[in-house]
């Protein structure tokens, strides 16, 4: 088996050729694909950071929506709760409809403005 000349210069040229196409195309090619990956990276964290800081903000407000609720809860009047005995029926009287006259209807009328009015005195 003879080796001939031919054959050292086509190791050569591989050699020379791969040195080539690794310093020209390679080099280039993969600096900018680590470039990108770096720059992803960086946008990624911006995100997960935005996304953080935004969530700890939407904390600050429910609780400060809660806080809120509750103290308008406590200064509140219990408008519901309006005490008016002319207004609710006597356990004599049946539990069906009865006719009022106007007299009637305009003091209970006076009455439950005034009980609002005095809630509302209270509360300011």
């Amino acid at each position: 088996m003879t080796v001939s000349i031919a054959l050292f210069i086509q190791i050569i040229n591989f050699v020379i050729a791969y040195i080539i196409i690794r310093t020209l195309l390679l080099k280039p090619a993969v600096s900018e694909i680590l470039q990108e990956e770096e720059h992803q990276a960086r946008l990624q964290e911006a995100i997960d950071n935005t996304i953080k800081g935004n969530k700890e903000k939407e904390q600050t407000i429910e609780s400060k929506w809660v806080a809120c609720r509750h103290v308008f809860a406590k200064k509140s009047p219990g408008v519901m709760q309006i005490e008016n005995e002319s207004c609710q029926p006597s356990q004599a009287e049946s539990p069906e409809l009865h006719e009022t006259d106007s007299k009637e209807i305009a003091h209970m009328a006076q009455s439950i403005t005034d009980n609002i009015v005095k809630r509302i005195r209270h509360v300011e």
